[in-house]
């Protein structure tokens, strides 16, 4: 299995389909995930991405990933992404908004025998509560 293979497995799999067994097959133990979208600190072990994954499923049951680049190099696989989801469930202390989102983000991940052992990862969170109504729209703001 490719780099690739293993980042698609997560977001098609796991994110997109909710198929939290996959995570067992693609993790290693000792994971750490290093993501601002992770509201409790780093991610540990695949406990700790089956928790983070559940907790965006239920707040956007809706969720869906779409690789825009794939690029690998030695040890490492690099994504940008879009994310898409409703806001119909409650994400930390945000109610539902029933709100559409669409933001992006990039992450890098270290692959050793065929399992995900670091990553690294940066999502629009401004954008997610800018969308949610949560905080107005810095750039509806900004002057001309």
């Amino acid at each position: 299995m490719t780099k690739k293979d293993i980042a698609r497995r997560f977001f098609e799999e796991v994110f997109n389909q909710g198929k939290l067994e996959v995570v067992d097959q693609i993790f290693a133990p000792e994971y750490v995930g290093h993501s601002s979208a992770s509201l409790t600190g780093p991610i540990r072990g695949p406990e700790g991405i089956k928790q983070f994954v559940n907790t965006y499923r239920r707040a956007f049951p809706d969720i869906h990933f779409k690789f825009e680049d794939v690029v690998t190099a030695g040890d490492k696989v690099i994504v940008r992404w879009t994310t898409t989801g409703t806001h119909t469930g409650a994400l930390q202390h945000i109610e539902p908004t029933g709100k559409p989102i669409t933001v992006v983000g990039i992450g890098i991940a270290q692959i050793v025998e065929n399992r995900i052992r670091v990553s690294h990862s940066q999502v629009d969170m401004l954008g997610i509560v800018e969308q949610l109504g949560v905080v107005p729209r810095i750039r509806e703001q900004a002057p001309p």
